[in-house]
């Protein structure tokens, strides 16, 4: 587990929005963490998320094909240290979310093959 601050920017589209209970889950703990800690720096569950979503795109391949229908939002979107964005990731959302980190600081990018090179 790590003891580090950990902010969560997630960029989908609403057909692979597949893991929001678990984050919600470490959104939550995170809150927990606060309201215990009120003093302290957030250092458990992810302390900010932000849930970027773009439209399902219809293809006779989806992505999940198991997946049904797209989670409802709006419970994740009511937790304080959660928020949904429809929109692609830009570099408007990057600046903020790093004005918000703490220092110093890490940050991992991962996407597809084209999005890492």
């Amino acid at each position: 587990q790590l003891h580090v601050p950990v902010d969560l920017m997630l960029s989908c589209r609403l057909d692979d929005v597949l893991m929001v209970p678990e984050i919600m889950q470490y959104c939550q703990e995170a809150c927990d963490f606060a309201a215990a800690s009120p003093d302290a720096e957030v250092t458990k569950g992810v302390r900010r998320c932000t849930l970027l979503v773009t439209n399902a795109q219809p293809s006779p391949n989806p992505p999940f094909p198991t997946f049904n229908e797209p989670p409802s939002l709006s419970a994740f979107q009511s937790m304080p240290n959660a928020r949904v964005v429809n929109s692609r990731l830009s570099m408007e959302l990057v600046k903020e979310a790093l004005s918000r980190m703490s220092d110093p600081c890490r940050i991992v990018v991962s996407g597809p093959s084209g999005f890492n090179a």
